[in-house]
């Protein structure tokens, strides 16, 4: 895996942020980070009542501490909700794999997800990967993952 493949494997939108503790006051890039994760509109870097309430409301739901306060757990949970296919990202794929990396490339790619990876799932592969302008391989390489991410699950779409 190339340098940057490794990078991309595992840096998402918020990954730089989650050693940083925001709370009500908090102002900044982490923020912006945040609130664009969790689908807020307005996003404008200022962690004022509104955010706190998001957050909190995001904490119960995920079943956190719910202080409102961003903390290293809750960052976790904001990342994987924000990037769900961050855990299979180094997982190479192909026509005859099978198990869980595939039930979840099925479902992103809107399949029927029975965790082998045959035809259809190489035709849908295909077809993400020329959407998101990538050598139309079939084959899933983290590239692929982060594309078929990006096209599945939209950063600020909410979801959770």
């Amino acid at each position: 895996m190339s340098p940057s493949a490794s990078s991309a494997a595992t840096t998402t939108s918020v990954s730089a942020y989650k050693n940083t503790v925001l709370r009500t006051g908090s102002r900044g890039n982490a923020v912006t980070a945040l609130q664009r994760a969790l689908g807020m509109t307005p996003v404008d870097g200022k962690y004022g009542a509104m955010t706190a309430a998001t957050v909190a409301k995001f904490q119960a739901v995920k079943k956190l501490r719910n202080t409102g306060v961003v903390d290293r757990a809750t960052w976790a949970k904001v990342e994987l909700t924000a990037h769900p296919l961050l855990p299979y990202r180094r997982t190479a794929l192909r026509q005859g794999s099978r198990g869980p990396a595939v039930v979840a490339l099925q479902k992103a790619l809107r399949l029927t997800a029975d965790g082998a990876f045959g035809a259809r799932t190489t035709a849908a592969v295909r077809s993400a990967q020329a959407k998101a302008r990538r050598p139309q391989t079939g084959t899933v390489d983290t590239a692929t993952w982060v594309a078929v991410e990006k096209l599945a699950y939209p950063l600020g779409a909410r979801r959770w």
